[in-house]
């Protein structure tokens, strides 16, 4: 973690109140300071959880942009449930991280290199981590929501799975090319048409009855669905064997 001073032009620190949203709004607003260079004062964050305050995955996304905006941050510790975020300038160049174990290398990355789509050069970004966990969007999202959307708002970015990371062992790895860009607001205020619906089943060192299984008990769901008057194209399955994985993991999803 890089420790700079504040800004002589800075602000009064932004109160955010972190009972509400946990880890998604502690990057958003990690994010958000990082771009504007307005620092924040979380409080009581996930108090009323079972494990409540910082984990070690907030904790890695915490220190990993202290690192990309030379921040000074008071509070990133394991468990607390305060934190004062003041942030530096906004610096592009080589980044590594690693969550650690399986903790969402996904969401790390997104948050970092959105941020860095306003440094002031081209950046590169690689975490290791779980990229297909729990709780925490796949590989899948990012390649077929995220980086659509952020591309139609002009962003030039790209990212690379160069390996899949399964709970618990994780050691997955994403790498990602930013390149600064100006965004502008886009709408997406109606749902396209529904062209085709395909059930994915992906699995490292398991049988791969595990992943026919899964293809049929979704696929007879969703003729259920029809049957209750639903109109549904037509579904296409795809198995897949991971095999550059360290460890045995399993996921399934609708595209």
């Amino acid at each position: 973690m890089q420790i700079a001073s504040p800004r002589d032009d800075e602000q009064e620190l932004v109160a955010l109140d972190g009972r509400v949203g946990g880890g998604h709004v502690l990057r958003s607003a990690l994010c958000l300071a990082a771009v504007t260079g307005r620092g924040f004062a979380l409080e009581r964050f996930r108090q009323d959880c079972k494990m409540p305050g910082l984990l070690r995955s907030h904790l890695a996304v915490v220190r990993a942009m202290a690192e990309v905006c030379q921040a000074e941050v008071t509070g990133a510790a394991l468990n607390c449930t305060s934190l004062q975020f003041k942030p530096g300038r906004l610096v592009a160049g080589e980044y590594a991280f690693a969550v650690g174990a399986a903790g969402s290398a996904i969401v790390l990355l997104q948050t970092v290199a959105t941020a860095l789509l306003h440094a002031d050069g081209v950046s590169t970004v690689t975490v290791r981590g779980g990229t297909h966990v729990s709780s925490a969007p796949p590989f899948a999202f990012v390649q077929q929501s995220w980086l659509p959307a952020l591309r139609k708002m002009g962003a030039k970015i790209d990212v690379t799975l160069e390996q899949w990371g399964f709970f618990p062992a994780g050691g997955g790895q994403v790498r990602a090319t930013v390149h600064p860009s100006p965004l502008q607001p886009i709408a997406l205020d109606k749902r396209g048409a529904l062209l085709g619906i395909k059930v994915v089943a992906a699995s490292s060192l398991l049988n791969a009855k595990v992943a026919r299984r899964e293809l049929r008990t979704l696929t007879t769901g969703l003729k259920e669905l029809q049957v209750q008057g639903i109109e549904l194209p037509v579904v296409t399955q795809e198995a897949m064997a991971v095999r550059d994985s360290p460890g045995p993991g399993n996921i399934c999803w609708l595209e």
